[in-house]
Order: C-alpha cells, then sequence, then structure tokens
C-alpha cells in the first residue's frame, strides 16, 4: 500500500483503522510527521494494537525547507532484513528489505517535489541509489507526476507500473481530485519473475487530499 497521509488529516487515528482495514502488509507513506505526534512510533503502535502483529517503521524525514519534520515512512508487519535512508535535495527516502516466506524483498518510498527541477534531481538520485540493490524491488510513493510526464518514463526505464502491468492500461487509478494519478507502485525488471502482481486498485477515502494505492503480488 502506498498512500500520501497529508501529516495525518486531522484523524491519525482513522488512518490507522484504514490501514489496518485494508489488509497490507507492507505500507509506504508519504507526509508523515513527527510535529504533532511521532508517527514513526505511533502509527506502528496503532496497527499493532488493531491486528495483533508486530510491526516495524523505517522513517526518511527530509530536511531543508521541509525540515526533519515531514518525511516518508515504511511500515512492514512482515520481518525486516534490512534498512536505511537517503536524502537528496532536500526530500528523504526509505529502504526496507523484508522477508517474503525466505524471499527477501526491497521495499522503495519516494516522494517528490512539486518543483520540476528538485522532482529531476531527487528521481535521478533516487534512482542511482536503488541501483546499489539488487534482488525483487517494489519502489511506490507520490511521484507528483502524470503517467505521460517524463519523471514516469525515467521510472519505466527501470521499473514497470504494477498499476498498467494489472489492468493493460495507464488509464484510471486516479488518486487526487478524482482525475489525476500521482501515486504508483512500481516492480523492478530485474529479477521480475519473483514478483507477480496479481491485483491492484485504489482505496477510496476522505482521510486525505490522496486515495491509497494497494497492490497484491506472489513472491517466490
Amino acid at each position: 500500500m502506498t498512500w500520501n497521509v497529508h501529516f495525518g488529516h486531522g484523524d491519525p487515528a482513522g488512518q490507522a483503522r484504514e490501514i489496518a482495514e485494508s489488509g497490507a502488509d507492507v505500507v509506504l507513506l508519504q507526509e508523515a510527521s513527527t510535529f504533532d505526534e511521532y508517527m514513526p512510533r505511533t502509527y506502528a503502535d496503532r496497527l499493532r494494537q488493531l491486528t495483533g502483529d508486530e510491526w516495524s517503521s523505517v522513517w526518511a524525514p527530509h530536511g531543508g525547507r521541509y525540515s526533519d519534520n515531514e518525511g516518508t515512512l515504511i511500515l512492514s508487519r512482515l520481518p525486516l532484513v534490512d534498512q536505511s535512508t537517503m536524502n537528496a535535495s532536500e526530500r528523504g527516502f526509505a529502504r526496507a528489505v523484508v522477508n517474503v516466506g525466505g524471499v527477501p524483498v526491497t521495499i522503495l518510498n519516494a516522494h517528490l517535489d512539486w518543483d520540476t527541477g528538485m522532482r529531476s534531481a531527487q528521481l535521478r538520485a533516487f534512482l542511482d541509489w536503488a541501483a546499489g540493490y539488487g534482488g525483487p524491488e517494489i519502489a511506490g510513493g507520490d511521484f507528483n507526476s502524470w503517467w505521460g510526464e517524463h519523471w514516469i518514463g525515467d521510472m519505466e526505464d527501470h521499473y514497470s507500473d504494477t498499476w498498467q502491468d494489472v489492468t493493460g492500461s495507464d488509464e484510471g487509478g486516479h488518486t487526487l481530485n478524482g482525475a489525476v494519478r500521482f501515486d504508483y507502485l512500481f516492480r523492478s525488471y530485474e529479477d521480475s519473475w519473483r514478483l507477480t502482481p496479481t491485483a491492484c486498485w485504489v482505496r477510496k477515502t476522505s482521510l486525505s487530499d490522496h486515495s491509497a494505492v494497494i497492490a497484491d503480488y506472489t513472491v517466490r
């Protein structure tokens, strides 16, 4: 699941319930924050209470003009094998490696800028960083880019768009204002046979200005 939570949107407890009800095992959040509450801890704690499972978190604060109080966050109830973060052009990117039945799967979380120059620099740094890790990968987040724009084309040089893989089309999948697709889940071409997408859908909600994108994958 990838979801821009808009700093809790006034209802962080409701967002945790939404995540729990989605059934997601790994969650990529953008616009997570620490200024009202420390979301890397509170969201994991709420999910623990709601699901009865242990949840881990990987927090990557942005810095710069965004301050260290905003960033990307990965939550997982699958065991963490490894984790790291990276900063580039005032954005924090989070990485987690989860154990899926003995297969290590790398999860990468991105939130690119509205400013197009910053967005390009951030994406170049993100792709260079991601290239340092092998094996099956899922990269997701809020890319602030329509599917036809070159930033998504640059992503598709290295990853396939899971929405397109499942639906056979770039159409639909709107996550913002019922008309825009800014939120994506991508699967790496490397070792793609180990990750087979079987479903992908948008979970519409009033609990943020963005809807969530959720996908199921078979892991081998």
